[in-house]
């Protein structure tokens, strides 16, 4: 069962394992979740939008 939690998370797969998920939108009422192939892509993202450490969280895919 912990397989397609994962999976659901990652969509991607290993292709893309690191995960930002955000405020996005009017209001900041919808959530964006955005994939990236890298932590350094992942890092330029959060740092090309001035996010501050309590606007996103950062998720990583472990080997399974």
């Amino acid at each position: 069962m912990a397989k397609k939690e994962v999976k659901e998370e990652f969509p991607y797969g290993k292709a893309f394992p690191v995960k930002i998920s955000h405020k996005d939108g009017k209001d900041l009422a919808d959530t964006k979740h955005c994939y990236f192939d890298s932590e350094a892509n992942a890092q330029k993202y959060i740092t090309k939008n001035n996010f501050k450490k309590k606007d996103y969280t950062i998720n990583i895919l472990e080997d399974v």
